[in-house]
C-alpha cells in the first residue's frame, strides 16, 4: 500500500501500487499514481520543515500548530507531528493555566501512534527527552516573570512555581515510568530522566525558602495574560523596523549634512538642526533597543 493525495480534492488515502493509476475513494476520479504520491511526500515535507521551523527558530507557535496539524493527517504515527503539537501545548499556555494532564493524557491516547514499528527507538525516546526539555524551559521563562531580585513577587507567586515545579516532577515521572516499560535496556535515558527528578525535588525544597515581596494571593493581570515563552516573530519584526527607522533617519541626517554645505555662506542653520534632529532619534532607536533586548 502506498499513500496518495488526489489531485482533485486533496484527500489522503492508501492505494495499492498495483496500477499505473488509482480511483479516488473520495471524487471518485482517476489520476496516475505516481502524481499523488510526489504531490504526497512534498506536501509531507513542507509541512515538516515548516512546523519545525516555526517551533524551534521563530517560534510563530500557531503556524506550527497549523503545519502539525495538517502533518498529522498525512501520517498520524509521524513522531514531529505527535510531539510537535504537545510542545506547541506547552509554549502557548498562560500562567493562570495548567497543562501537565492534558500532556499526560495525550501521550497516553497517542501510545499506539507512538510506538508505532515505524518508529525508530532513538527517535521515540529523543522526543520525550525534548518535550521534557520543553516543559523546563516553560517553567524557567514563568519563574522569571514572577520573581524580582532573587524573591517571588507575592504569595501567588511563590505557589504558583511550587505548582509548575509539581508538574515538572509529575511529567518526569511518568515519562520514567513509560522508560521502565518499554526501554528497560536504556540505562543513559533512565539516568537522565533520574537525574531531573532529584534536580526537581532540590528545586522544590529551594524554591520553598524563597522570600516573598508582598502578601497578595492574586497575581498581577498583565502577568497572568503574558506570554510565557515569547514568539521570536515579533521580536524579529520589531528589530527590522527599528533597523530600517535607524537607515531612514540616517539618510535623512546625510542629506541634512549635505544641504547645510550648499547653504552654508547663506542660512545653514534650518538643515543643521533637520540633521540634530534626525541624529537625535538614531541614537534614541538606539538605546531604545537595548533596552528591549534587556526586557526580552
Amino acid at each position: 500500500m502506498k499513500k496518495v493525495i488526489c489531485p482533485s480534492c486533496q484527500v489522503v488515502q492508501e492505494v495499492e501500487e498495483t496500477s499505473e493509476r488509482f480511483i479516488c475513494q473520495d471524487c471518485l476520479k482517476t489520476h496516475d499514481l505516481q502524481q499523488g504520491i510526489k504531490i504526497y511526500n512534498m506536501l509531507y515535507s513542507q509541512y515538516v520543515q515548516l512546523g519545525n521551523n516555526a517551533l524551534n527558530i521563530t517560534r510563530d507557535f500557531q503556524k506550527a500548530k497549523i503545519n502539525y496539524e495538517r502533518l498529522i493527517v498525512l501520517d498520524p504515527t509521524n513522531l514531529a507531528a505527535i510531539f510537535g503539537l504537545l510542545e506547541v501545548k506547552i509554549s502557548l499556555t498562560k500562567l493562570d493555566e495548567s497543562v501537565v494532564n492534558d500532556v499526560i493524557s495525550s501521550l497516553e491516547a497517542q501510545k499506539g501512534h507512538i510506538f508505532n514499528q515505524a518508529n525508530d527507538e532513538f527517535k521515540i525516546l529523543s522526543q520525550y527527552t525534548i518535550l521534557l526539555k520543553r516543559y523546563e524551559e516553560y517553567f524557567f521563562e514563568a519563574k522569571k516573570l514572577l520573581t524580582k531580585d532573587h524573591k517571588f513577587l507575592n504569595l501567588a507567586a511563590k505557589e504558583k512555581t511550587i505548582s509548575l515545579i509539581n508538574d515538572l516532577i509529575l511529567i518526569n515521572e511518568y515519562v520514567q515510568n513509560l522508560f521502565n516499560s518499554h526501554f528497560s535496556d536504556e540505562h543513559s535515558f533512565l539516568e537522565q530522566v533520574s537525574n531531573n527528578l532529584n534536580m526537581l525535588e532540590d528545586l522544590l525544597n529551594t524554591n520553598e525558602q524563597v522570600a516573598i515581596i508582598s502578601s497578595d494571593q492574586v497575581l498581577p493581570v498583565a502577568i497572568l495574560e503574558k506570554e510565557v515563552i515569547s514568539n521570536k516573530i515579533k521580536q524579529y519584526r520589531f528589530q527590522l523596523t527599528l533597523s530600517i527607522l535607524q537607515f531612514v533617519f540616517g539618510i535623512g541626517a546625510l542629506i541634512s549634512f549635505i544641504l547645510m554645505s550648499k547653504h552654508a555662506e547663506t542660512n545653514p542653520f534650518p538643515s543643521l538642526i533637520s540633521a540634530g534632529v534626525f541624529i537625535l532619534l538614531i541614537f534614541i532607536i538606539h538605546y531604545g533597543r537595548k533596552i528591549y533586548k534587556k526586557r526580552v
